[in-house]
């Protein structure tokens, strides 16, 4: 993530700030007000991801869905994702003032509609650099996305759970491959 704003912040005309800059819990609500106290155009939820299989590997991209997981694979991410804020003690409660639901809906469409189109540039980036565990972006109904006016995408950048791409991990010039293709996907 650090990478990805230094990348980010080299691009002229553009800021990227970080929720968070150590290792400790920030719950969904308040990386949401982060991204809204910024005036955020983008939001990017930077992970690592595991899984039991110790042969998955590679980069995935996943947008928000209203309805459910597009397929089972985002939606047990999803659910695993979602499960921190309560791990982390955060209160589970986000209550919904907007009274104009048709509104409300229009913006949400608009805003998952950009998502989309992000996700789809930055598969192409990360694919010229690493290897993709899906071709296309995958949908769940991640807490994290769930920003009303703002595109976000939740970004795996590979498998700590497979020996080889852990090992990747750990390297600043991976670290700095991925940056600079989500920077890339960024300015376009």
């Amino acid at each position: 993530s650090r990478e990805i704003k230094k990348a980010i912040d080299k691009i002229p005309g553009f800021r990227a700030v970080l929720t968070r800059d150590g290792d400790y819990y920030v719950s969904f609500n308040r990386r949401l007000q982060i991204a809204r106290e910024n005036n955020a155009s983008l939001f990017i939820s930077v992970h690592a991801d595991a899984a039991k299989n110790r042969l998955a590997r590679g980069g995935s991209v996943y947008c928000l869905s209203t309805s459910g997981a597009s397929s089972e694979a985002a939606r047990i991410l999803a659910n695993n994702e979602n499960l921190s804020d309560i791990i982390g003690g955060a209160p589970s409660g986000e209550g919904n003032n907007q009274s104009d639901e048709i509104i409300l809906n229009m913006f949400q469409t608009n805003t998952i509609n950009l998502s989309k189109t992000f996700a789809t540039g930055l598969l192409d980036q990360l694919g010229r650099v690493h290897t993709l565990k899906y071709p296309v972006y995958h949908q769940a109904p991640f807490k994290v996305l769930k920003l009303l006016d703002v595109p976000a995408v939740l970004l795996e950048t590979a498998y700590l759970s497979n020996a080889q791409e852990e090992r990747m991990l750990k390297k600043t010039s991976f670290h700095k491959t991925i940056a600079q293709a989500v920077a890339l996907s960024v300015s376009d």
